[in-house]
């Protein structure tokens, strides 16, 4: 049956919002949530997408589509149903209340922040992204980079722009002290520092 097991398998898309969620730790990742809501989102993408293909293989064997819708209606999924027959994919609520009501027992009973608090514009426009342009058997159209940055890493200069060195002045060479020459040796000051005894006694003839 398509529909067996539609309850366990939404009950574990939703364990993937709140996984790690909960430990007793604050949650100081405030980009944790927006990972965990687009987590939970492909499950079910992949989920409700399994569902319509076994839907498809029953009609096809001759199953009569009154008897499934009723299946569902009868466990409270008729509209489930005709989502899935529309290939329409049906996201997760944003507000997410039913994390929210665990958020705010632990915010009671353990004096920790809401992880939940800070999203919930990102998460409406994920919500809406999704109800809009999602549907079933096709990849999965939210990505972390449209809605997440990850923080530059310490002592990261990539971006850093350098700015173009000018025009680099030439040493000023003073000619006329190194032609300078001894009177007495008529050896320049560089010809007697460098040069040997009998190099400066050639040198000293020219």
């Amino acid at each position: 049956m398509a529909i067996a097991g539609v309850n366990e398998a939404e009950r574990n898309q939703r364990k993937l919002i709140t996984e790690d969620m909960f430990t007793g730790d604050p949650v100081t990742d405030r980009n944790f949530v927006l990972r965990q809501y687009i987590k939970a989102n492909k499950k079910r993408l992949e989920d409700f997408s399994e569902m319509r293909r076994k839907i498809d293989a029953a009609l096809l064997l001759g199953e009569n589509p009154k008897l499934i819708y009723k299946e569902f209606d009868e466990r409270g999924k008729g509209n489930l149903y005709i989502d899935l027959m529309k290939n329409r994919f049906t996201p997760f609520p944003s507000d997410m209340e039913w994390a929210h009501e665990k958020a705010l027992q632990q915010q009671r009973e353990d004096g920790l922040p809401n992880p939940l608090d800070g999203n919930s514009r990102i998460l409406a426009i994920m919500e809406n992204i999704l109800s809009k342009g999602q549907f079933l058997n096709q990849d999965f159209i939210l990505k972390e980079e449209m809605f997440i940055k990850e923080p530059k890493k310490q002592g990261d200069q990539s971006s850093i722009q350098t700015p173009p060195l000018g025009d680099t002045p030439q040493p000023v060479v003073n000619t006329t002290q190194m032609a300078r020459k001894d009177p007495i040796t008529n050896l320049t000051s560089t010809e007697t520092a460098l040069l040997s005894p009998t190099e400066k006694v050639i040198a000293g003839r020219t």
